[in-house]
């Protein structure tokens, strides 16, 4: 029988080398996974690796939160807020969508009125028809409407001029011109009235005619 202090001698060499044996094969013996996390053993330098439950980092033995925000995964200049397991972010105006990446049409609701509208970020824009203004295109441009009344009065008083015109040139062709009328002298037909009196007399009275051309003939010799 061996005495106790030999067999509690050996009882202590054992447990040590069974401690040893532990530590230099089984490396997940010390429960280095965190938060749950399981050990599973490999060839790494380690010798170990942790499969960490969801929202932890497997690299730093699932002691630390995976931070989402790292990767930048908002966009059009959005905030990114870290949550566990994940991120939410914070939209500038204009946009929307889960990362932000919806730009907002301001021109859904049809703002511009008498115009065509242009979406930009977070406003809209109204290019308005030629006799409107104002930011939604619902106001008439007096510029223009004094414009317009004026033109109106002008054709107005051009097509009054024109008939005015065409009136008195009408009246004024109503009498027949006189067939040896020289309109460039300025000659009329009153003033050949005497000549065609005279004219019409001769055909008339050829006798009274010799009569008046003699004694016409006899005073010129007198004198």
């Amino acid at each position: 029988m061996i005495p106790y202090r030999q067999r509690t001698r050996g009882l202590r060499i054992a447990t040590h080398f069974e401690v040893e044996n532990l530590l230099r094969y089984n490396a997940c013996y010390g429960i280095p996974c965190q938060n749950g996390g399981t050990c599973f053993l490999d060839s790494s330098v380690k010798g170990y690796n942790c499969s960490c439950i969801a929202g932890y980092d497997p690299t730093s033995d699932c002691r630390t939160e995976i931070n989402f925000c790292d990767s930048n995964p908002c966009q059009n200049g959005a905030t990114c807020n870290p949550v566990f397991n994940g991120y939410s972010c914070s939209c500038p105006l204009g946009f929307n969508g889960t990362h932000c990446e919806i730009n907002i049409n301001e021109c859904s609701g049809s703002p511009c009125v008498h115009g065509i509208c242009v979406d930009e970020i977070a406003r809209y824009r109204c290019v308005c028809e030629v006799l409107f203004i104002g930011v939604n295109c619902n106001k008439l441009n007096p510029t223009y409407l004094t414009t317009i009344t004026l033109a109106l009065a002008g054709i107005i008083a051009t097509i009054i001029w024109v008939l005015l015109f065409w009136k008195k040139k009408r009246l004024g062709k109503s009498t027949a011109p006189f067939p040896f009328e020289d309109m460039t002298l300025g000659q009329t037909k009153s003033r050949f009235r005497p000549n065609i009196n005279m004219i019409q007399t001769i055909q008339q009275n050829p006798p009274a005619f010799g009569k008046m051309a003699q004694t016409y003939i006899k005073s010129n010799e007198m004198h």
